[in-house]
């Protein structure tokens, strides 16, 4: 296991560490259980697998942080935050994604009012 890896282990958000076509090489625990599926799933799968439309933000230059939808094992979608930030391994670039669930955050956040338009008499 390299440093990162070990690192990446211990904390409590999703990280994944994909190829430039997005094949998931390696994730932490939280992955799985955010997805609910297991870690042995998840490598050697698309990352579109779990967050439609990921792999398509993947050729950026950049880092990169946007609001997608991800999809849990069970067809139970759900919103999420999805950083990406890229690197090259000798010749080949590699993709390092940490995920945050919004779920709760959406949950928590107070309903919007419609307002009514006013008229001046």
């Amino acid at each position: 296991m390299t440093w990162w890896e070990h690192a990446a282990a211990q904390i409590e958000v999703a990280v994944f560490a994909t190829d430039a076509r997005g094949t998931v090489m390696w994730c932490n625990a939280c992955a799985a259980s955010m997805f609910a599926s297991e870690p042995a799933a998840l490598i050697g799968s698309s990352i579109a697998r779990v967050i439609p439309g990921a792999d398509a933000l993947l050729s950026g230059r950049r880092a990169e942080r946007v609001r997608l939808v991800g999809l849990r094992d069970n067809a139970v979608e759900f919103p999420l935050e999805l950083a990406i930030a890229r690197g090259v391994d000798g010749s080949d670039v590699k993709c390092l994604l940490v995920v945050r669930d919004l779920a709760e955050d959406v949950q928590l956040e107070p309903p919007q009012r419609k307002s009514r338009p006013t008229i001046d008499a």
